[in-house]
């Protein structure tokens, strides 16, 4: 499978499952709205991790250089909370 394809096929899958995973609880309860949607950031965790950018730091400048065009809101919004998200959904997957 073509990596753009895979990105989007991750897109959808996590906005399809998350609200399975999460079930009523807000990812976000204050602040400004934020440019990328909880979705887009998990989506960018998940491939980031599949192809081994362990730092959030690499991660944001991979998808900045690389897939800008999927991503045009992207900024330096990747949070740690999303962690506890990506792994109730891959033990949803398991």
């Amino acid at each position: 499978m073509p990596l753009e394809k895979f990105i989007i096929w991750v897109y959808c899958w996590t906005d399809e499952n998350v609200a399975k995973v999460i079930v009523n609880e807000k990812l976000r309860s204050k602040g400004f709205e934020p440019a990328l949607s909880d979705i887009e950031v998990i989506t960018m965790k998940v491939v980031g991790e599949f192809l081994s950018h362990d730092i959030d730091k690499a991660i944001w400048k991979y998808f900045k250089i690389h897939w800008l065009s999927l991503f045009p809101k992207l900024t330096m919004a990747l949070k740690a909370i999303y962690w506890l998200i990506i792994r109730a959904i891959l033990r949803v997957l398991h």
